[in-house]
């Protein structure tokens, strides 16, 4: 209401000063042509005519619209207010009237779901006074009526579908959705007529080309008023050129483990590959690509990687029906089992040995006083010792062989020196 009353002081000041007259304002409102039940919708309110002020109200039966709110549509030097349903604008520079009509507002509601077709809706705009700071023009009310519309279709049948060069089959019906068609070489192209059962829904016709020797999905769109969608497929089959040959292509070009290394590197020319796993890898990503695009390829299924060796078979087809077979042979590790720490042997009390546990305690001379050999006969048998095997006990033989010996040769030259 302050805004108010300043836009009427600034009227009474405008009448005192010298202006140039305008023509008398006018003023219109407009919203959109199709309105059904639920719908959101704007009601513009537009003014002009050398204006530099005006106000008004805006009235709506409520049981049919909902306001959501205005939003001003003009800057500055102009403000726009409003107060309840009353709105007041003007030029606070008194300098920039508007001369023709322009968008003032804005008022977007919310219509009722539970309208019926055919109720009439209406937005008002009432006691509407216009100034063109001299003379004030009053516009009366200016009204925005529309009647809701049929609600959209949700309607995406097709009434009838056909072609000019192609036997479909099977007989059309509005509830299948498949088809098929087959047509020779010199057919590249299948020609379509469909039409839509729902005169607002809207029918396009895509790929259409066909692919020599292959089978091309032809499609037939139905697109509803509501946007509801439906699909009707024409698996159409055209022959091959009679003077095409099959590729014999059946390599591929790239064989790979993702994060592992094959061995070899890969080359097409080689069919045979290896790669190594550690135990605690489990599965593997194999990624592979045949050479030529129309050969097939089979992709084994790795699952879970057993431990140890196991071959996989990678064949590829070519068009002509050859077959080549590429192989990965995976090696994976076991898992590591560590071994015990060494420790230092523990003796047992004895130990059998090859050997005797004593020598013989006299050696036979051949001199009438014979003489007792020194024995090395022990009184309890020794202990075993690591490490004292057959090469310990033929080196004790040795030197006790070697001691008798001497012993024999002393009593000798003593016997010669008896003599």
């Amino acid at each position: 209401m302050k805004k108010f009353l300043t836009f009427l002081v600034a009227v009474m000041l405008l009448a005192m000063l010298p202006v140039q007259a305008f023509a008398a304002g006018s003023a219109s409102v407009s919203g959109p042509d199709v309105v059904r039940a639920g719908d959101t919708i704007t009601v513009r309110f537009q003014a002009g005519g050398g204006i530099y002020g005006g106000n008004g109200s805006v009235s709506f039966d409520s049981n049919q619209l909902t306001l959501q709110g205005y939003s001003a549509s003009l800057s500055a030097p102009w403000t726009v207010e409003f107060a309840g349903n009353s709105f007041v604008f003007y030029d606070n520079s008194m300098a920039a009237p508007i001369s023709g009509s322009q968008t003032i507002f804005q008022a977007t509601f919310q219509v009722s779901s539970d309208l019926q077709p055919g109720t009439n809706v209406a937005v008002s705009f009432n006691g509407i006074t216009l100034s063109d700071g001299k003379t004030d023009s009053h516009v009366g009310t200016k009204t925005y009526s529309v009647t809701i519309a049929e609600p959209l279709s949700n309607n995406a049948n097709l009434k009838s579908l056909g072609s000019s060069n192609a036997q479909i089959t099977p007989a059309f019906s509005t509830d299948t959705t498949e088809y098929t068609a087959s047509v020779p070489f010199s057919v590249s192209k299948l020609e379509i007529a469909a039409e839509a059962e729902h005169p607002g829904a809207v029918v396009t016709v895509g790929n259409t080309g066909l692919t020599p020797g292959g089978t091309t999905d032809v499609t037939v769109t139905v697109k509803a008023e509501d946007g509801t969608t439906k699909v009707y497929h024409i698996k159409t089959k055209r022959a091959q050129d009679p003077n095409y040959v099959a590729s014999a292509n059946n390599s591929l070009s790239d064989l790979a483990v993702e994060g592992f290394l094959l061995s070899p590197a890969f080359n097409p020319g080689r069919a045979d590959y290896a790669v190594y796993l550690p135990y605690e890898t489990e599965s593997l990503k194999l990624e592979a690509a045949a050479a030529d695009a129309k050969a097939k390829l089979t992709m084994p299924d790795l699952g879970a990687i057993p431990v140890g060796k196991t071959t996989y078979e990678i064949p590829v087809t070519a068009e002509n029906g050859t077959v080549r077979t590429y192989t990965l042979t995976v090696f994976r590790a076991d898992v590591f089992q560590p071994g015990v720490e060494p420790t230092e042997p523990i003796e047992p009390e004895t130990e059998p040995t090859t050997e005797p546990a004593t020598e013989p305690t006299t050696v036979p001379t051949e001199t009438e006083e014979p003489t007792t050999a020194p024995t090395q006969a022990p009184q309890q048998p020794q202990e075993a010792r690591p490490g004292m095997g057959v090469d310990f006990w033929m080196w004790i033989l040795v030197v006790i062989m070697a001691f008798c010996a001497g012993c024999i040769t002393i009593l000798l030259i003593n016997g010669i020196r008896r003599k």
